[in-house]
């Protein structure tokens, strides 16, 4: 994710918790984009969350991942 890669590349004073501070902004961008599925393009709630389920989750655990691999 491009999101996550210019945080860890750009993070001071430490790429690990860029990796960490990456998360709650990568949170309200999924929420944002959820969101907008349902108002604006007419899906559901339910078929959304499964959307942000996979929009968020994804990149929120390789992000916990890389954090943790940073450290060592």
């Amino acid at each position: 994710d491009i999101v996550l890669a210019a945080m860890v590349g750009l993070g001071r004073p430490s790429r690990a918790q860029a990796a960490l501070r990456f998360i709650p902004l990568w949170a309200i961008l999924s929420l944002a984009n959820m969101l907008i599925g349902i108002f604006q393009a007419g899906y559901g709630w339910v078929e959304e969350a499964g959307v942000l389920a996979i929009v968020f989750g994804v990149p929120a655990v390789a992000a916990f991942a890389l954090s943790k691999l940073l450290k060592a």
